[in-house]
């Protein structure tokens, strides 16, 4: 039989995402500042200076042993952005500066 693995300091928020225990940070955000950004893990506790070593690597276990279903997420909610940012619209101060640029 096999168990469902526990991991210390995540938790899985209201909203079902997986975070950091006592923290707002997501672990999906901790994966991406590693696998997008090559952060090591030094690199990210500096970065988040409230993380232990111990939390970020437990983040980085949970995400690479629920990889696929993570970047899903990830790629649904870059893709919900973009279409977000196709439809907003510039305030008019904001697009007047870009047309005198």
């Amino acid at each position: 039989m096999v168990s469902e693995a526990t991991y210390p300091h995540v938790t899985i928020n209201s909203k079902g995402r997986p975070c950091i225990d006592g923290t707002r940070h997501r672990v999906i955000d901790i994966a991406a500042d590693h696998v997008a950004h090559g952060y090591s893990a030094a690199q990210i506790v500096e970065h988040y200076p409230d993380l232990t070593p111990a939390q970020v690597h437990a983040a980085l276990a949970y995400y690479y042993d629920h990889q696929d279903a993570m970047d899903a997420d990830l790629m649904a909610s870059y893709s919900a952005s973009e279409h977000l940012r196709g439809q907003h619209t510039l305030h008019p101060k904001l697009a007047a500066a870009r047309q005198t640029d």
